[in-house]
């Protein structure tokens, strides 16, 4: 049993090996895989004809046949675990070349996330700039407004003036004509007045003259 101990050992570690400089040489992991298959058929070839060469009893071969079917279960069992672990990594390179991808991805949608906060800040400091001059605009709108409204009423006040001067001015007038109509009649009055006083002394005259010249007759 001590001899069948060193040629385990010595396949174990033969195993341990040749399995870490396949995995440290493969270069890509197919070959990988494809490479650990074949050594593992290998060893136990070797572990076969490593025990062939003594000679046992019956119940030492029962005993080796048993270590040689335990061993090969065990070389299956680290073989598969081996290729899961390959897989895994295959998987684990994936996923961190997604994540690489993510974070690229990630970085970028930053970087267009400033990029757009950048272009919003602008657009909303040229609002904030167009909106102050639209309203400094409106006010100075307003402020000429309400002087043209100022002078229109000024200019309506003056033409109210002009109009109450103007009728009152007319008024003048009329009453002045009324003054002059009234004057012309009263002298047309007075001339007649004195045409009859004229005529009534000229006719006294006349009368006193015929007077004077029956006397003398």
């Amino acid at each position: 049993m001590g001899k069948d101990e060193i040629e385990v050992e010595g396949v174990s570690s033969s195993t341990t090996t040749t399995t870490s400089e396949t995995k440290d040489s493969s270069t890509s992991d197919g070959k990988y895989l494809r490479s650990e298959r074949r050594q593992r058929g290998g060893r136990v070839e070797m572990m076969e004809q490593s025990i062939q060469t003594d000679q046992f009893t019956p119940e030492e071969d029962i005993q080796i046949n048993q270590l040689k079917d335990e061993m090969s279960h065990l070389l299956e069992q680290i073989a598969q675990l081996k290729e899961q672990i390959s897989l895994e990594e295959i998987n684990k390179r994936q996923i961190l070349l997604e994540k690489e991808q993510v974070c690229e991805q990630l970085s970028n949608k930053e970087e267009e996330l400033k990029h757009l906060k950048d272009v919003l800040e602008e657009w909303r400091k040229n609002s904030e700039e167009e909106k102050e001059k639209r309203f400094e605009e409106k006010e100075q709108l307003e402020d000429l407004l309400k002087e043209k409204i100022e002078k229109i009423e000024g200019l309506n006040f003056l033409l109210e003036n002009e109009k109450r001067t103007e009728s009152d001015f007319n008024e003048e007038i009329k009453f002045l004509k009324s003054e002059y109509e009234s004057k012309i009649k009263e002298i047309e009055e007075y001339n007649c007045f004195e045409k009859e006083e004229i005529k009534k002394r000229e006719m006294d005259k006349i009368e006193y003259l015929e007077l004077e010249k029956l006397k003398r007759v």
